[in-house]
């Protein structure tokens, strides 16, 4: 928009007469070099005297940058950044983060802002050797692969598909330790589509070992000597796929709870060979 001055003119009356600003931006508007400059001031622990004692301005040039009754000229700028102890670019672009710093953090960057270059060095060498020794110890107690072993069951679950003979052999399989499998004591590959759509044929699930459920909970049951996915209710196991008849209790043998289905497993979750072999490394 455009500024105004007051013009004389050679009658000796004043007219306004209308002046178009160039690119007013940040950059060019008085009260951001006035808040800039005394923030960043403050930051390198300068008094206004003692800036204008380093530029070799007058204190009075000083106060009313701060004020934003004027602006250094641009040409000046890159002594004025000298003095503050700050980069050309950090002048023209404070930080963002700024005001979301704890007071340590600020009381480090204004020290760091008044050291001399050589002090500065020292300073980021320092830095760099706790940040190394930081990184050793963080690798020192957390491994770089969290892995558990779990049961997996070489016999696979009767969702609608009988397996005759069952015995309860297992491999070890190493998982990622996450949240879903810490409860789970032994894995169990679905065979079948009786328990479709919630539990399809060829997922794994994992079961926590319970010796008695809830009805209507998900559970595995030796039947017989063979394993189901089933849904336990007050008559017997039921699917989840309507195709399929309940197993009444009335009418079949021993029934036993292995244990309570928590969910489907997901397959990404299997830590691999590499894994594996580097988590064995660490210990």
């Amino acid at each position: 928009m455009a500024r105004r001055k007051f013009d004389t003119l050679q009658d000796d009356h004043s007219a306004i007469l209308p002046i178009e600003l160039r690119n007013a931006g940040v950059y060019h508007h008085k009260l951001y070099f006035a808040t800039r400059i005394k923030e960043l001031r403050q930051a390198a622990h300068m008094t206004q005297a003692e800036l204008s004692s380093a530029l070799g301005i007058s204190l009075s040039a000083v106060k009313g940058w701060e004020a934003g009754r004027s602006r250094p000229d641009i040409a000046n700028i890159p002594m004025l950044c000298r003095a503050l102890n700050v980069r050309v670019s950090e002048f023209y672009a404070p930080d963002d983060q700024e005001e979301n710093r704890d007071r340590e953090e600020q009381e480090l960057i204004a020290s760091y802002r008044a050291m001399s270059d050589p002090h500065r060095h020292i300073l980021v060498g320092l830095a760099h050797d706790f940040e190394t020794m930081d990184r050793a110890l963080v690798r020192t107690i957390a491994p770089v692969y969290r892995l558990r072993g779990l049961p997996y069951a070489d016999d696979s679950l009767a969702a609608g598909v009988g397996t005759a003979g069952f015995e309860a052999n297992c491999t070890l399989r190493y998982v990622h330790d996450v949240p879903s499998l810490r409860d789970a004591d032994i894995l169990f590959r679905v065979n079948g589509d009786s328990m479709e759509p919630d539990y399809p044929n060829g997922c794994t699930v994992m079961v926590k070992k319970e010796p008695n459920l809830a009805f209507g909970e998900v559970g595995v049951f030796d039947v017989d000597g063979v394993l189901y996915i089933k849904v336990v209710q007050e008559d017997g196991l039921h699917s989840l796929n309507p195709a399929y008849q309940p197993m009444l209790a009335e009418r079949y043998g021993e029934i036993r709870c292995i244990g309570r289905v928590l969910g489907i497993m997901d397959e990404q979750d299997f830590a691999s060979e590499e894994e594996v072999a580097e988590f064995k490394a660490q210990k």
